[in-house]
């Protein structure tokens, strides 16, 4: 199985990849110019603290990613609400990002 255009990834530092897409979240290897996948799993919808969700952002986050863990951390419950409401997606890759490593545990 390969890595789409439509899939995002993000490089560990072991380099390894984290595909997440439509179909589930996994890991892969660079192979060439594709990233070859190598174990995929479901998507499922276990809760993830959002402590959890912001240290992943900021471990393996862009810029953006990582302040915006740290404006998520500072605000009131009221506003931590509207910055999730705000990037739903980036939400939702990091509490991937948890599910698949606490998987692999």
């Amino acid at each position: 199985m390969e890595a789409h255009g439509e899939d995002k990834l993000i490089h560990d530092p072991d380099d390894e990849y984290t595909v997440i897409s439509a179909e589930g979240i996994g890991r892969g290897y660079l192979r060439g110019n594709t990233i070859e996948v190598t174990t995929m799993k479901k998507n499922d919808e276990t809760p993830v603290p959002m402590f959890e969700v912001l240290t992943a952002m900021r471990v393996y986050g862009g810029s953006f990613a990582q302040q915006l863990a740290l404006c998520m951390q500072m605000a009131d419950e009221d506003n931590r609400r509207r910055l999730v409401e705000a990037f739903p997606e980036m939400m939702e890759h990091y509490t991937e990002l948890v599910r698949l490593q606490k998987k692999q545990l």
